[in-house]
C-alpha cells in the first residue's frame, strides 16, 4: 500500500496521472534518439578514416577525429539524460555541437556556412530551460558563436580541396547532417511545446474536475442539517457523499479523546466493509488519525496478503484507493470523512481531488463537529464523575435552619462538597448531561444520611433531590431506610416535573415523616406551577429574592404573596441566603418564620454540629427558649 499526500505521489512524485499520459519523461523521450545518433556518428567516423587512408588526405583524418569527438559528446549527453539530468545532458550536447561547428569550419574547407547554423540548433536544445529574461542573452550568444565560426573559416585561409568525388560527397554530407540536426532540434522544441500544452490542458481539466467535485459536494451537503443524534447526521452526510461520482464507499468516523475511531455511518454502491458501531483496529486507527493531522490524504490499496481483518475486507471488496480528511473542532480532530473507489482507473483521481474531500470534511464539520465534541466532553465527564464516585471524592456539609422567632436551630440542610474544589452545581450538571446524574445523587445522599445520624436528634434533615431520582422509589427508599429523624425532600424550582401525581405517590410511599419543599422559589418561570401542583410543606425563597430586600418593595411584595400562599395552603416559608441583619429583620417583619444563610451559620461538616449543637441565638439580647417543633413535621 503506497501513501500519497495532497501535493505529491509516492515518495514525493507527482500524483497527477501521469507522466505516461501527458508526455514521455525526459530521459525516455530524448534517450531513444541517442543510440541511432551515436551509431550514425561512428559510421561517419569510420567512413572518414577509410577515405583518409584511401586518398591519403590528412584533412579526412582530422575530420574523422572531429566526428569521434562529436560521438564522445553524444555519449556524455546520453549518460546525463539517462541519469535523469536532462538539463546537463542538453547543455553537454549543445556545447559539443558548437565546438564541432567551430573546429569543423577550421579543418574542412567550404563548410563554414553550414556549421554556422549549429549554434542556433544548440539554442533550441536548451530553450526549454532558459528563463524568458535571459532569452536575449542566449540568442546573442548563438549569433556570436555563428559569427565566430564564419571568422574561423576566413582566418584559416586557402586549404587544399578534397579530391573528387569525395569532396562533393563530404561537403554535401556535412550540409545534410547539419540540416538534419537542426530539424531534429526544432522537432524536439515542437514536442516540448506540445507537451507543455498537454500539461496545461491536463492541469486545466484537473482544476475543472476538482471545482466540479467541490461544487457537487457543496450542492449535496448544503441541504443537510443536524439531526437529533450524531449517528443520524453522519448517515445523511455519508449517503450524500456515497451518491457522488467516483465514490463507491463513503464513511464517517467518530474519534474519541482516547484515540479510538468508531464508525458512525457507511454508505455507497458496495457492501460496507465495516459495520456501524465497529471500531477500527487500534494500530490502524492510530495511523489514520496521525496522518489526518496534516489534512486530507489518500492511500492506493494494492492486492496483497493483509495481516488484519479490516485490510482483508478491503482487499476482498476490491478497494483500489481511499482518501481521508479530518473533521475538526478548533484544533481537535473529532471525526474523519472517508471516500473509497473500486475502479483502478479512478484511483488516482481520488488523489487529484483531495481538495474535494477536504471540502466535504469542512462542510460535515459545520453540522457534525459540535455534536461530536459535545459527546466527547460528555464521555470524558462521565469517566471523571464515575471515578469521583468510586473514589468517594466528596463529603457532606450541613447548614442549620433557624426559627427566626426564637433563634433556635430546628433543622439542617445537607449539601455536598467535592475534593477537587469544583462547584457542586457544575458537577451535578455535568453528571446529568453525562447520563449518571442519579448515580452521583445516590452516592451523595447516602453520605449525607450516614453523617446526619450524628446531628442533634430534635432537628429534621433537608435533602436536595431531583424529580427523576425521586421517581426511582426503590433506590431512594433504600437510602432513607436508616434515617433517625424526619426528612424534607427539596425539589428545585428549576426542575421540570411531568407527572405531579406520580411524584406525590412516590413521596407518600417513602413514609409518613417525609415532607416536600420547593427550593429556589421565585427564581424561575415554573414557580407558580410548582407551588400549586406540588403542594409543598415548605417554600424556600431563593437567595436572589432576599438580596437587598430591605430596600426593594417589589421583592417585599413577592415575599408577602408567598407568605400568604403558605398560610392558606398550610405550608411554612424559609428565607435562604440571609447575610445581613437588615435582611433578616425585613423578612421576619413580612411574616417569614424560618431562615438560613451565612448570617446565621455557614455550612460545615457534621463534626462542627456534634461539638456545638447549642441553638443559634436570634439576637444577642434574646434569651434562648426550648426548641420549637416545626408544624410541617407533625
Amino acid at each position: 500500500m503506497s501513501s500519497i499526500n495532497p501535493t505529491g505521489g509516492p515518495n514525493g512524485a507527482s500524483p497527477i496521472p501521469g507522466e505516461g499520459e501527458l508526455g514521455r519523461p525526459e530521459h525516455d523521450r530524448l534517450g531513444r534518439f541517442f543510440p541511432g545518433l551515436l551509431a550514425l556518428t561512428l559510421v561517419a567516423a569510420a567512413f572518414e578514416i577509410v577515405a583518409a587512408i584511401w586518398f591519403g588526405a590528412r584533412i579526412l583524418a582530422m575530420a574523422a577525429l572531429l566526428t569521434s569527438f562529436f560521438a564522445l559528446g553524444v555519449t556524455v549527453a546520453r549518460h546525463q539524460i539517462r541519469n535523469r539530468r536532462p538539463l546537463q545532458g542538453r547543455v553537454a550536447l549543445a556545447v559539443t555541437l558548437t565546438l564541432f561547428g567551430a573546429i569543423g569550419a577550421y579543418i574542412v574547407p567550404g563548410v563554414a556556412p553550414s556549421m554556422a547554423l549549429i549554434p542556433v540548433m544548440a539554442v533550441v536544445l536548451v530553450l526549454r530551460y532558459v528563463h524568458r529574461n535571459r532569452l536575449i542573452v542566449v540568442g546573442a550568444a548563438a549569433v556570436v558563436s555563428s559569427m565566430v565560426i564564419l571568422a574561423i573559416d576566413v582566418a584559416a585561409g586557402e586549404r587544399a580541396a578534397l579530391p573528387e568525388p569525395v569532396g562533393t560527397v563530404f561537403h554535401d554530407g556535412i550540409l545534410i547532417a547539419v540540416v538534419l540536426l537542426l530539424l531534429a532540434g526544432l522537432a524536439d522544441f515542437a514536442m516540448e511545446a506540445r507537451d507543455s500544452l498537454r500539461d496545461l490542458r491536463s492541469s486545466t481539466e484537473r482544476h475543472l474536475r476538482v471545482t466540479t467535485a467541490r461544487l457537487s459536494i457543496v450542492s449535496a451537503l448544503r441541504v443537510l442539517h443536524p439531526q437529533p443524534t450524531p449517528e443520524a447526521t453522519a448517515h445523511s452526510i455519508a449517503k450524500a457523499l456515497g451518491d457522488l461520482p467516483l465514490v463507491d464507499i463513503a464513511g464517517i468516523f467518530e474519534v474519541s479523546s482516547s484515540g479510538e475511531a468508531t464508525v458512525l455511518a457507511m454508505a455507497g454502491r458496495v457492501d460496507d466493509p465495516i459495520e456501524v458501531g465497529e471500531r477500527l483496529p487500534a494500530a490502524r486507527a492510530e495511523y489514520v488519525i496521525e496522518r489526518s493531522r496534516g489534512g486530507a490524504w489518500a492511500t492506493l490499496w494494492a492486492d496483497r496478503n493483509t495481516p488484519t481483518l479490516h485490510d482483508q475486507r478491503l482487499t476482498e471488496m476490491g478497494i483500489k484507493a481511499q482518501a481521508f480528511a479530518p473533521i475538526v473542532s478548533g484544533d481537535v480532530i473529532v471525526g474523519l470523512v472517508l471516500i473509497a473507489t473500486t475502479d483502478p482507473a479512478q484511483a488516482l483521481h481520488l488523489v487529484a481531488d483531495l481538495p474535494s474531500i477536504s471540502e466535504a470534511a469542512a462542510v460535515a464539520g459545520t453540522i457534525l463537529a459540535p455534536a461530536l465534541l459535545a459527546r466527547r466532553e460528555t464521555s470524558a465527564a462521565k469517566i471523571q464523575i464515575g471515578q469521583l464516585i468510586a473514589a468517594g471524592a466528596f463529603h457532606p456539609v450541613f447548614q442549620p435552619v433557624v426559627d427566626l422567632r426564637t433563634g433556635l436551630t430546628v433543622g439542617f440542610e445537607a449539601l455536598t462538597r467535592f475534593s477537587s474544589g469544583e462547584l457542586p452545581d457544575r458537577v451535578f450538571k455535568n453528571a446529568v448531561e453525562s447520563g449518571i446524574g442519579c448515580e452521583l445523587e445516590a452516592a451523595t445522599l447516602r453520605a449525607a444520611v450516614r453523617d446526619a445520624a450524628f446531628l442533634p436528634h430534635d432537628a429534621w434533615l433537608s435533602l436536595n433531590v431531583s424529580p427523576s431520582f425521586l421517581g426511582t422509589y426503590a433506590e431512594l427508599a433504600s437510602i432513607l431506610a436508616g434515617r433517625n429523624r424526619p426528612i424534607v425532600l427539596e425539589v428545585t424550582e428549576h426542575d421540570l416535573i411531568d407527572d405531579y401525581p406520580k411524584l406525590h405517590a412516590a413521596t407518600r410511599a417513602l413514609g409518613a415523616d417525609i415532607r416536600l419543599a420547593v427550593d429556589d422559589a421565585g427564581a424561575g418561570v415554573a414557580n407558580f406551577r410548582h407551588l400549586v401542583d406540588l403542594h409543598p410543606d415548605l417554600v424556600k425563597i431563593d437567595a436572589g429574592m432576599i438580596r437587598g430586600v430591605e430596600a426593594d418593595v417589589s421583592r417585599q411584595a413577592m415575599i408577602v404573596g408567598l407568605v400568604h400562599f403558605a398560610e392558606v395552603s398550610g405550608a411554612q416559608v424559609l428565607a435562604e441566603g440571609l447575610e445581613t441583619q437588615a435582611e433578616r429583620e425585613t423578612v421576619e417583619r413580612l411574616g417569614v418564620t424560618l431562615g438560613q444563610g451565612f448570617l446565621l451559620a455557614r455550612p460545615a461538616p457534621v463534626g462542627r454540629w456534634i461539638e456545638a449543637p447549642s441553638p443559634v441565638p436570634a439576637t444577642p439580647s434574646r434569651t434562648p427558649h426550648a426548641p420549637v417543633r416545626v408544624p410541617l413535621l407533625h
